[in-house]
């Protein structure tokens, strides 16, 4: 087993790039997600994939939609595998948010020189505060689950094998098995999504369960989930369409979400098939995948879904058969890979390496603050209890 700083047997300089390379995939469903006509409602060139359509393009659209969701998965599960097992650092929390400031302020600044026309009151508060406006929705309860994370880990420690299964049982059952039978979800948020797969990911990591060291197990999942997501995407669309059934017709992206069963079955084949693998290091491989974080916030931007990327799909609405879209957002979505790649790797050696000195100023004495701040408020709750009593 792996952790997040382990290495390679028998190296002391290179990590293992097995799981680095499950998180690049991920990197790239997760961009085929985000690179759909799908976010600017008054393009030409929008398609509500929400919307049920006899359109067989529109049934693959779809499809790479849920891309996304089934890439969040994977990361959320590979987190959860490494942060059981390690311990919460204020200073990657710092890192982390400077990068989600950085990408926000940079598109404002760069719209506002070169497109102002485009911004408003919405999206420029938007961008000044993407954590407050939850911007990045997936970024913003990552910091939450990880800033939880000593007391997950405290809970989990506290468990044993059987109350840890059935206690992952529930969860999945209640959120996941549930939800994807009869449409219904109890109070389910993102953060709770995130800690559910927090326990799903910390029990693989601590248990190694039988089934998921079965490769065969693992790819007749990934191939099954996918099939039954496609399939029954098409299902839902040829029915609400031919019923003219208005409750079928909004279910067209039923499976979009990382909860739902097939999602889930699927990330954790791919994780357990990556993670069955012999240990190797590659560094290409490991580069790639610590730029994904990048590559993530620039594609997700707020500016840059509803305002550049809606520009690729007009020239191709107008220029070209519009059936054939699904085949652009593959042509989009290979070169901005690299593009985005580049991008990533330029800030992380450059802006990152200037950036890191400042926060190891700031993390330690920060913590000081924070610990001392925490003391002081734990005496005067104490001593007020106390005096109560």
């Amino acid at each position: 087993m792996t952790n997040e700083n382990q290495l390679v047997p028998n190296s002391k300089k290179e990590r293992d790039s097995k799981l680095e390379l499950l998180k690049v995939i991920a990197i790239v469903l997760i961009l085929f997600s985000h690179l759909l006509p799908y976010y600017n409602v008054s393009s030409p060139a929008y398609i509500d994939l929400g919307v049920a359509s006899s359109n067989p393009s529109v049934w693959v659209l779809q499809y790479f939609r849920i891309f996304g969701q089934m890439g969040n998965c994977i990361f959320i599960i590979c987190s959860a595998y490494f942060m059981c097992k390690s311990k919460m650092k204020f200073r990657k929390v710092i890192k982390l948010l400077l990068v989600v400031f950085f990408y926000a302020y940079l598109s404002l600044l760069l719209f506002g020189i070169f497109n102002k026309d485009v911004l408003n009151k919405a999206n420029i508060l938007e961008s000044l505060f993407p954590i407050y406006h939850d911007s990045f929705w997936f970024i913003t309860c990552y910091l939450l689950m990880y800033t939880f994370s000593p007391i997950l880990n405290l809970t989990i420690s506290k468990m044993d094998k059987r109350t840890h299964f059935i206690f992952v049982l529930l969860l999945i059952i209640v959120y996941s098995v549930i939800p994807s039978f009869f449409n219904h979800i109890l109070n389910f948020n993102g953060l709770l999504g995130f800690i559910i797969l927090y326990f799903v990911g910390s029990f693989m990591r601590l248990y190694e369960p039988k089934i998921f060291k079965n490769n065969k197990f693992n790819i007749i999942t990934i191939v099954v989930s996918n099939v039954v997501i496609f399939s029954t995407t098409i299902l839902i669309n040829v029915l609400a369409v031919n019923l003219d059934n208005d409750f079928l017709k909004g279910q067209s992206l039923f499976w979009c979400g990382f909860a739902k069963l097939p999602v889930i079955l699927f990330a954790l084949s791919m994780f357990s098939l990556f993670n069955n693998m012999k240990s190797f290091s590659n560094k290409f491989i490991n580069v790639v995948s610590s730029c994904a974080l990048g590559i993530y916030l620039i594609s997700e931007n707020v500016l840059l879904k509803t305002y550049i990327t809606p520009k690729y799909f007009i020239l191709i609405h107008e220029n070209f058969n519009y059936n054939l879209v699904p085949l652009f957002c593959i042509l989009l979505v290979i070169p901005s890979f690299f593009v985005l790649l580049l991008i990533e790797f330029t800030r992380k050696n450059t802006i990152e390496k200037l950036t890191n000195k400042l926060i190891d100023n700031l993390s330690e004495p920060t913590m000081v603050i924070f610990n001392k701040f925490i003391d002081k408020s734990m005496n005067v709750i104490c001593k007020d209890e106390e005096d109560n009593n």
